[in-house]
């Protein structure tokens, strides 16, 4: 349609490199859908806009194995884009939600910004809010860019350290648990639940309910019943790349992992570089498929910068309830985070420099194809 009058809700914004994407809630008398459009303007979430536009489908690859930017939309549950010739802002949404989530955006502008490096704060926003990182595909060809999505892993940290931080407190695990669900599922709402979140809370969920009815826990069960879940939720889900990494990663946690580690009496050194393997191995045919390349040092950058990413994780929730009481007094703590980070960029910018090890594949692989092949037979 063209020249629509059309009164729009900012739900979401990612930051571009010149611009900024905004996905709204777009209305009038015959429309109600969400739509995405992109501008140089900084709006803000939960600005109210009445803007005249033209809305259209987004763009679909035209040659086979390329990123199609309709389906990726579809799975965000958004159809349309728009293109906005005209608009008058008419002020801010009166949603609690919607302000919540423009504030804790804020804040984490607010403490970071002035206390880190520039290159450190990019890196803690995209860790924090799922933005886009500028250096994200160096960090792709290394087959460490899981550390930039919102994942499971964010939110496993996130839940220990704030049961830990109520059970320290006195409270029972019956309160200390769904309290915790109840915080980390608040954060999902905040970064707009990631596919690798809504399958770390679904299963945590399932879990506490086992434990309230006094069931066994069945890892495999839960994360099949979390897939059909969210399937359930948007089916379109299934176009997305980051719905089926996820949950292959889960597969190789929740299943496989524990079948190689049963009955052995494992030091932790050894349990952790079979837990890297592992999921390496079973990651590195979906990367191949999806990226076209694959990094045999990818192991060894996983099995060093994972633990360091996840002190900077634990620093950075730390700073992110502690810095309203303590304020000033945490400089030392952003000082010890800026140089982990650092050090986790310059850990890239070194591993990438061995170029021999990066090897390209054609689309589509025949390795692919067998791959896959043998997976279903095993399956």
């Amino acid at each position: 349609h063209e020249n629509l009058d059309l009164n729009l809700l900012v739900l979401d914004k990612i930051k571009n490199q010149d611009s900024y994407t905004y996905y709204v809630l777009a209305r009038n008398e015959n429309i109600s859908e969400k739509s995405s459009f992109v501008s140089d303007k900084n709006f803000q979430i939960g600005d109210r806009i009445r803007a005249n536009c033209n809305i259209s489908w987004p763009n679909s690859n035209t040659n086979p194995y390329l990123f199609s930017y309709r389906k990726y939309l579809l799975s965000k549950k958004i159809k349309t884009k728009l293109d906005i010739k005209s608009y008058e802002k008419l002020g801010y949404s009166s949603s609690f939600f919607l302000k919540v989530k423009r504030n804790f955006r804020a804040y984490i502008d607010e403490i970071f910004g002035k206390n880190l490096s520039k290159e450190s704060f990019m890196f803690v926003k995209s860790v924090i809010l799922s933005e886009k990182y500028d250096k994200k595909e160096e960090l792709s060809k290394l087959g460490i860019a899981h550390i930039l999505a919102i994942s499971g892993l964010h939110i496993d940290l996130l839940m220990s350290l704030i049961l830990f931080l109520l059970i320290k407190s006195n409270f029972s695990y019956k309160i200390a648990y769904p309290l915790s669900l109840g915080i980390c599922l608040f954060y999902g709402y905040l970064i707009s639940f990631p596919f690798s979140v809504l399958r770390v809370l679904i299963i945590y969920s399932l879990s506490f309910l086992s434990f309230l009815f006094k069931k066994g826990k069945d890892m495999e069960k839960n994360l099949i019943l979390a897939m059909l879940i969210i399937l359930f939720i948007n089916p379109f889900a299934i176009f997305n790349s980051g719905f089926f990494l996820s949950f292959l990663a889960g597969f190789a946690i929740y299943v496989i992992y524990p079948k190689l580690i049963r009955g052995k009496k494992y030091s932790y050194l050894k349990k952790y570089m079979i837990f890297i393997g592992n999921l390496q191995v079973v990651l590195a045919f979906h990367i191949i498929y999806y990226y076209g390349y694959i990094n045999l040092l990818s192991f060894f950058a996983n099995f060093i910068i994972v633990p360091i990413f996840t002190i900077c994780m634990y620093l950075i929730f730390g700073i992110i309830f502690l810095y309203p009481i303590l304020g000033e007094l945490l400089s030392v703590f952003f000082i010890i985070l800026d140089f982990l980070i650092k050090s986790i960029l310059n850990e890239i910018i070194f591993f990438n420099a061995f170029k021999i090890f990066l090897i390209d594949f054609p689309k589509e692989s025949i390795l692919i194809s067998f791959y896959y092949l043998v997976l279903l037979l095993l399956i």
